[in-house]
C-alpha cells in the first residue's frame, strides 16, 4: 500500500506539462526520444541504487520499481490525480507463489505474488504502450 501512496504523492504539487515526456527526470519533447531513451534505461535500471524508473508525460504515469535482471513490479495511471485509472502489469497465469524482492541497498527484502513481478521484456512492452499517442 506505501507504493501506491507514494505513486500518487510523486511530484503532486509540481507543475506538469501536457507535450513534455519526462523519462527518469529528463524532460524530452518528442516522443520519439522519449521511447528510445525509456526502452535503453529500463534496460539498465536498478531501483536500489537508482531509485523509481518513472515516465510520465502530463498527469499520465508508468512507474516501475525492480531491476532489469529480476524483473519490476510495474504501475500506469492515465490520470495519477484518480486513483480509479492506476493499473498493476501482472503476469498470466496468475501464481500463488511469492518472490522476493530487494528494498534497499541493506539487505531489506519483500516478498510479492510471483504473478506482479514481470521480467524486463513484459516491462518494455508495456513501456512501448504507454508511450503510444492513445497510451495505456
Amino acid at each position: 500500500m506505501g507504493k501506491e501512496i507514494a505513486f500518487y504523492r510523486f511530484n503532486s504539487s509540481h507543475e506538469v506539462s501536457e507535450t513534455t515526456w519526462v523519462v527518469a527526470g529528463e524532460a524530452i519533447a518528442d516522443v520519439k526520444g522519449a521511447k528510445s531513451i525509456a526502452i535503453s534505461k529500463l534496460n539498465g535500471w536498478e531501483s536500489i541504487q537508482d531509485g523509481r524508473f518513472v515516465v510520465s508525460l502530463g498527469h499520465r504515469r508508468f512507474e516501475a520499481g525492480g531491476s532489469a535482471v529480476d524483473g519490476f513490479i510495474v504501475h500506469t495511471a492515465v490520470d495519477a490525480r484518480d486513483l480509479a485509472t492506476m493499473s498493476v502489469l501482472t503476469r498470466f497465469p496468475h501464481e500463488d507463489e511469492e518472490v522476493s524482492i530487494a528494498l534497499d541497498a541493506h539487505g531489506l527484502r519483500a516478498w510479492v505474488p510471483l504473478g506482479v513481478m514481470v521480467p524486463t521484456n513484459f516491462a518494455a512492452e508495456a513501456l512501448e504502450a504507454f508511450l503510444k499517442p492513445e497510451g495505456l
